[in-house]
C-alpha cells in the first residue's frame, strides 16, 4: 500500500524528469508529452477497432495517466542497471589487475579511482577517505571501507574479492594464478547475467505480443458476430473492453518493472542471529514432541467438525474436517519449512567462510585454517564447525568430520567441497597459489548455481505474466458470449 500511495507522484510529468535525473539522464518535458500523446493514439485506435462510445475511449486514453510514467521510468532504469552492472564489472577487474601490481587494497583503490564517475566514484573515494583518515574505527578499516563500497553495488563476487584482496594483503605471497582465475570467472558471471537479462527483454516482447493477441482475439469476435444481433454497443461489453485494456496494461507494467530491476540482486535472508535460531531448531526439532502439539491444536477443529454433523451443517463439517487433517500434519510443514530457510542461509554464508578459509591455508595447513576461520565464520555455520573441530581433535586423520559436516542439510557443493579440503588435508602439501585456485573454483561454482536458481525462479514470473493476458482476453470473451447469449434469446423471444 505505502508503495503504491509513494508512485502516484508520478502521475505528474515533473516528478518522472525529478527520478530520470536521479537515474543520470537528461529529460525534457516535451518527451513525456509525446508519451503521453502516443499512448492516447494507440488507446483511440484500440477503443475505435473496439467500436466503444467517446467516453469509454476517454476511461481508456485516462489510464494512460497513471502507467505512461511507470512504462517509461522502468525503460530507463532498465538502462541504468545495465550501466551500473557495467560499471561494477569494470570496477572488479581493474582493482584486481592495480592489486597484482601494489599489493595493497589501498593503492588499488587509489589507482583506479580516476576511472570511474558518478555514484561508483563517490563510493570509492569516500572508502580512501575512510582508510586514511579514520581513527575511531570499531574494526579493520579497510574491511569497513569494502563494505562502504558493497552497500551500494555490492554482490557476493564483490564481498569475494575484497575479502580475498584485504585477506592477500595480510598474508603476503604471490597470489597470480588466483588472480588469473578470478578475471576469469569475472567474464563467466558477466556472460551468465547478460544472458539472463537477454531473456527478460525477450520475455517483455512476448508479453507485449500476449497482449496484442488477446486484444486482437476479442475485437476479432466482436466484429465476426452477426450484425443482425449486436453487442457492440451493450454497456457490459463496452465496460468489459475498458477493463481489459487497464489489465494489460497493468500486466505489461508490472513486466517492466521486472525487467529494470537490479541486475544483480542480494537476497535477504534476514539476520545472523535470526539464522542461528532456524539451525537450532531444524537440529532439535523433536518429532514426537511436536507431533502431540499437532494433535492437540487438531483436537479443536475436530471438536467443531462432530458438532456440525451432528447439527446437520456437513458443509461446516467438511471443512472442520480439513482444517482437523492440516492440524494433524502442521509439525512436518514446519519443519520442512524451516529445513528449506536454513538451507538457503547455508548456501548464502558458505562461499564466504570457504574464502577465508582458502586464504588461510596460504600460511597453514587444512585443520589450523578450519580453526582460524572460525572468528569470523557467518554464525549459522559456527555449531557445525565447532562439531567437525572436535571430531578432528579426536581424530585428525579422519574422512568422517569432513563427511558429516552439516548433515542431513541438503546444499548443493558443500559436501563436496568438505571432501576436497580433507584431500588436501591428506595430501602432500604443494603450491598453497594452486590449492586456492581450486577452491577458489569450487566456490565460484557455487556462487554461479545459486545465482542460476534464482534466475530460473525469477523466468518463472515472467512465464506466468506472458499467460496471464491469454486468461484476461479469455475472461472478456466469456463475457462476451454471455452477453450474445442472452441478447439472442431476447430477440428470439421478441420476434415470437
Amino acid at each position: 500500500m505505502k508503495k503504491a500511495l509513494k508512485s502516484i507522484k508520478y502521475i505528474f510529468p515533473w516528478n518522472v524528469i525529478k527520478e530520470l535525473k536521479r537515474y543520470g539522464f537528461t529529460y525534457q518535458i516535451e518527451g513525456i508529452v509525446f508519451a503521453y500523446f502516443l499512448f492516447a493514439l494507440i488507446s483511440a485506435f484500440t477503443g475505435y477497432l473496439y467500436e466503444l462510445s467517446i467516453p469509454y475511449i476517454i476511461a481508456m486514453g485516462l489510464s494512460g495517466i497513471v502507467f505512461v510514467p511507470a512504462i517509461v521510468l522502468s525503460d530507463y532504469k532498465a538502462r541504468y542497471e545495465k550501466r551500473r552492472f557495467e560499471e561494477t564489472k569494470a570496477y572488479l577487474e581493474q582493482i584486481l589487475e592495480s592489486f597484482r601490481k601494489g599489493k595493497r587494497f589501498l593503492l588499488a583503490l587509489e589507482d583506479i579511482s580516476g576511472q570511474f564517475h558518478g555514484p561508483l566514484r563517490k563510493c570509492i573515494d569516500d572508502a580512501i577517505y575512510h582508510i586514511l583518515h579514520t581513527t575511531d574505527a570499531k574494526g579493520d578499516v579497510e574491511v569497513e571501507a569494502a563494505r562502504m563500497i558493497e552497500a551500494d553495488f555490492g554482490s557476493q563476487r564483490m564481498k569475494n574479492i575484497h575479502q580475498f584482496l584485504i585477506k592477500a594483503q595480510n598474508l603476503g605471497g604471490s597470489f597470480n594464478s588466483t588472480i588469473d582465475f578470478l578475471l576469469a570467472d569475472l567474464t563467466t558471471w558477466e556472460n551468465g547475467i547478460t544472458l539472463f537479462q537477454t531473456k527478460r527483454q525477450n520475455s517483455k516482447r512476448q508479453v507485449l505480443i500476449s497482449i496484442v493477441l488477446s486484444h486482437a482475439l476479442c475485437i476479432g469476435v466482436i466484429r465476426y458476430l452477426p450484425r443482425e444481433i449486436s453487442i457492440q454497443r451493450n454497456a457490459v461489453v463496452q465496460i468489459g473492453a475498458v477493463v481489459l485494456w487497464i489489465v494489460n496494461l497493468l500486466i505489461y507494467a508490472i513486466t517492466c518493472a521486472r525487467v529494470s530491476a537490479p541486475w544483480v540482486q542480494e537476497e535477504s535472508l534476514g539476520s545472523e542471529k535470526k539464522a542461528l535460531d532456524t539451525y537450532y531448531k531444524v537440529k532439535d526439532f523433536h518429532f514426537a514432541k511436536e507431533r502431540i502439539k499437532s494433535l492437540f491444536f487438531a483436537a479443536v477443529p475436530l471438536a467443531i467438525a462432530i458438532g456440525s454433523f451432528a447439527f446437520g451443517k456437513a458443509s461446516w463439517g467438511f471443512i472442520a474436517l480439513l482444517v482437523t487433517g492440516l492440524m494433524v500434519f502442521q509439525h512436518r510443514w514446519d519443519y520442512a519449512l524451516s529445513k528449506k530457510i536454513l538451507e538457503r542461509q547455508v548456501e548464502a554464508a558458505f562461499p564466504s567462510w570457504l574464502m577465508n578459509v582458502s586464504l588461510l591455508l596460504q600460511t597453514e595447513n587444512v585443520q589450523v585454517a578450519l580453526y582460524k576461520s572460525f572468528e569470523g565464520a557467518p554464525l549459522v555455520l559456527k555449531p557445525e564447525l565447532e562439531i567437525l573441530y572436535n571430531k578432528l581433535q579426536e581424530n585428525p586423520n579422519s574422512v568422517e568430520p569432513y563427511n558429516e559436516f552439516m548433515e542431513g542439510i541438503e546444499v548443493w557443493g558443500v559436501h563436496a567441497a568438505m571432501k576436497m579440503l580433507y584431500s588436501i588435508s591428506v595430501g602432500s602439501g604443494g603450491d598453497a597459489d594452486a590449492q586456492i585456485t581450486d577452491i577458489l573454483r569450487r566456490n565460484n561454482i557455487f556462487l554461479e548455481h545459486a545465482r542460476e536458481v534464482a534466475d530460473r525462479n525469477a523466468m518463472v514470473d515472467m512465464y506466468l505474466l506472458f499467460g496471464a493476458p491469454i486468461l484476461t482476453g479469455s475472461a472478456k470473451l466469456l463475457v462476451d458470449m454471455v452477453v450474445f447469449f442472452f441478447t439472442t434469446i431476447i430477440s428470439i423471444q421478441s420476434i415470437v
